[in-house]
This record gives structure tokens, C-alpha cells and sequence, in this order.
């Protein structure tokens, strides 16, 4: 059972499955079934933040901390952080974070899910697309633009590809959006 819990996020025909463990004496209709563990890439960090302490900041920004994978930030030719976070799925994903380095100066770190599943461009949150969008159904006219968009799935395990076209796209996107970092 932990296996399969901890394995996850599981998805059936592209859409996410939220599981939890039920308890003897808990009440099916309140066991809450809104928060999904997934691991998240950090990209972009700076030289020395490879760090759980770093790790932990980051995620609680983007969910709740879960796990730190250190086999992945122990490879010095890695050019990502891999952090397991709970995501509550009733809020958009979050896209990149500013965070300071020790000079002061600024910089921006940019996230990719892991096994994401199905999630809406337009609104950031999991689950639907266009069909089924409060959000964009209450909007008097759809201008087209999407906050969010394929950049946040990460590359499938194992895969040779670097992270250089996701940065320059990000970095892209970034200049056309640099305010909203959600």
C-alpha cells in the first residue's frame, strides 16, 4: 500500500487520481482528497543552493515539503534539484520563484512536474482543460493568452535531453511575463 502511495502521482486515461489511506473509524465523505505528492524539478538554481535547507524553502513555496532527493543533487552533472512537495490541487501550479542570492542580487528558479497530468493553460489548476474552467467560462471574452503551458511537464526519466530548450523558453515566456510567477 505504501508503495502505491508513495509512488505516485497516478493517473487512469490522462487524469489524475488522488488516493489517501482511510483510517478505522474515519467517515468516508470527510477524508479530504485534494492534496497529490509530486516530484518537482528546480532549474535554473544558483552555484551552492543545491541544498535540502534550499529544498525545503522551495517547497513549501510551491506545497508542503515531502522528501529531498539527494542521489539527484549529489550529481554534479545535474542542472536541476529534484524535490518531492504535497500539491493541493485546488490551486494553480506554481511556475518559478525569485530567490536571492548571497551578494543580494536576484534570480528566478523555474519549475517542471514530474508526471503531471491533465491541467488547464488558462487557469494553472489540474484536473480539466478549456470544457470544464469556472475561470474562464466567467470571463465576458477570451483573449487567447495562457499563464501556463506545456514548459511545467518535465521530461520523462531517463531522458538524455538537458534542460537548455526548457530555460530559454522559460526565460522567454519570463521576459513576456515576469510578473506573474504563480
Amino acid at each position: 500500500m505504501q508503495r502505491i502511495l508513495k509512488g505516485g502521482p497516478w493517473s487512469f486515461d490522462c487524469h489524475l487520481l488522488i488516493l489517501s489511506t482511510i483510517k478505522k473509524g474515519n467517515i468516508l465523505s470527510q477524508v479530504p482528497l485534494y492534496t497529490v505528492p509530486f516530484w518537482v524539478q528546480v532549474h535554473l538554481l544558483p552555484v551552492g543552493f543545491m541544498s535540502l535547507i534550499v529544498g525545503q524553502s522551495i517547497a513549501n513555496y510551491i506545497g508542503e515539503f515531502l522528501d529531498y532527493d539527494v542521489k539527484n543533487s549529489s550529481d554534479l552533472w545535474r542542472s536541476f534539484m529534484r524535490i518531492r512537495v504535497l500539491i493541493d490541487v485546488k490551486k494553480p501550479l506554481k511556475k518559478a520563484k525569485r530567490i536571492k542570492k548571497p551578494d543580494g542580487e536576484a534570480t528566478v528558479v523555474f519549475f517542471k512536474y514530474e508526471r503531471l497530468g491533465t491541467y488547464y493553460f488558462f487557469c494553472g489548476l489540474l484536473g480539466h482543460t478549456d470544457k470544464n474552467c469556472d475561470k474562464l467560462f466567467n470571463m465576458e471574452q477570451d483573449d487567447g493568452q495562457r499563464e501556463w503551458g506545456p514548459y511545467l511537464r518535465a521530461d520523462p526519466r531517463g531522458a538524455t535531453r538537458g534542460s537548455v530548450g526548457y530555460v530559454q523558453k522559460i526565460q522567454i515566456a519570463g521576459m513576456r511575463q515576469s510578473r506573474n510567477l504563480t
